[in-house]
């Protein structure tokens, strides 16, 4: 025999042998699923948030987590949307309107310039 040929048998025969249950080795107990980190915690954020800040997270968190988690994965592979999602979003609160500064300058801006605009039609009359 070949020494390349023998070489290979003895790593199928290995293969074999790691593949097969050892008789009357206990199975492991079953994996528990990962418990997801809290970011926040870790990177220590919310010493910055204030408490309102801080329960709206936590809401957000919930909701992701009891509602839009469970069904995102299936949503994903099937390339659809879940109206039940625009739901939970709603429980969180107006998007993004709780949130101080949020879009806040570009709409001052567009408020001065619709006032510009007026002022100069009124001018013009």
């Amino acid at each position: 025999m070949e020494p390349s040929t023998e070489r290979q048998q003895q790593q199928q025969q290995q293969q074999q042998q790691q593949q097969e249950p050892v008789s009357g080795a206990a199975k492991p107990p079953p994996r528990q699923p990962h418990k997801l980190l809290d970011a926040f915690s870790f990177l220590e954020l919310s010493k910055d948030l204030s408490a309102a800040e801080e329960e709206l997270r936590r809401r957000v968190r919930d909701i992701c987590e009891t509602q839009i988690a469970p069904i995102a994965a299936q949503l994903w592979e099937t390339a659809a949307f879940d109206r039940r999602l625009l739901d939970a979003c709603r429980a969180i609160g107006p998007a993004g309107l709780q949130i101080k500064g949020y879009g806040q300058q570009q709409q001052h801006q567009q408020q001065q310039h619709q006032q510009q605009q007026q002022q100069q039609q009124q001018q013009q009359q």
